[in-house]
């Protein structure tokens, strides 16, 4: 049937004008449709296999208060989107890497059938030379997260100190963003040419049902910055951390590490699995 489900005249068939008729009206609408309205929460929006296939144009409205995902389904087709929620928008299938959207932008991608790919039109200013540029970074195999360190002049107050991610595997990095010699194993590093880029990640965690969680994406090994992103949750069961930053202002040598905490009273593994990740985007 195909991506796009149209439906097959068959061998000898009488009337086949009637499903020739019927596959050109599912063909126009998958071209010239779009769908005024995805609401998005705080939670995402997911788009269903019949929103997607029947559609061109898709844009988000709502009032989220983070950065949220937009999940569309593993068929291949090329679509737009439109951002009007106040937030950033991370578009992608359900296994697969976020392409930020922008609020206020709108963007033509393309669904490969597993992952979505980001077209463009312009050329970019940063030190690849045009297209896509940035990086994927995974932790394939399992660290220990310890608990806090007591505070030596008050007993039985932890001092909290994040414990920066140390990456082991590279999906891609187009320009170098990675080093991964001795002491930079969780640096992100901004190269020449680039002044805006967008950060998202993912941390996973084993199981445990006591504290909190803490997430931060840090800059230049710690400090506060403009679009700082931290996050805490309730330790739960494979508790997920997620977050996509705003766009950032970046200069050449600047560098990002994501750093957590917990404060379960025990040490906490992050168990080895592409569900731990930090990824780059360089907008210009």
């Amino acid at each position: 049937m195909g991506a796009l489900d149209l439906p097959l005249i068959a061998e000898n068939q009488s009337a086949a004008y009637v499903t020739s008729n019927d596959a050109d009206a599912i063909l126009e609408s998958a071209l010239c449709d779009q769908i005024p309205d995805h609401v998005a929460t705080d939670a995402g929006v997911v788009v269903t296999a019949h929103q997607f296939r029947q559609n061109w144009h898709h844009r988000i409205t709502g009032t989220p208060a983070l950065a949220f995902d937009f999940v569309v389904p593993s068929i291949a087709r090329p679509f737009m989107v439109s951002n009007d929620s106040g937030q950033t928008a991370g578009v992608r299938t359900a296994g697969g890497l976020s392409v930020p959207v922008l609020t206020g932008e709108t963007r033509l991608l393309y669904c490969d059938g597993s992952a979505i790919v980001p077209l463009t039109d312009s050329l970019s200013a940063g030190a690849g030379g045009g297209g896509y540029q940035g990086a994927l970074l995974s932790r394939s195999a399992a660290t220990t997260i310890p608990l806090l360190p007591d505070n030596p002049s008050n007993p039985g107050t932890p001092i909290y100190v994040y414990t920066a991610i140390d990456w082991d595997s590279v999906a891609h990095d187009t320009d170098d963003f990675f080093d991964g010699t001795a002491g930079m194993e969780s640096r992100i590093t901004i190269p020449a040419g680039v002044s805006k880029v967008i950060l998202s990640g993912q941390v996973t965690w084993d199981y445990n049902g006591t504290g909190w969680r803490l997430l931060r994406l840090q800059k230049g090994g710690g400090g506060s910055y403009a679009g700082q992103v931290s996050q805490s949750v309730k330790g739960d069961s494979a508790t997920t951390q997620s977050f996509v930053s705003p766009v950032l202002s970046v200069i050449p040598g600047d560098y990002f590490e994501l750093g957590v905490l917990q404060d379960a009273g025990v040490n906490i593994n992050l168990p080895g699995s592409d569900k731990t990740w930090i990824g780059i985007h360089v907008i210009a």
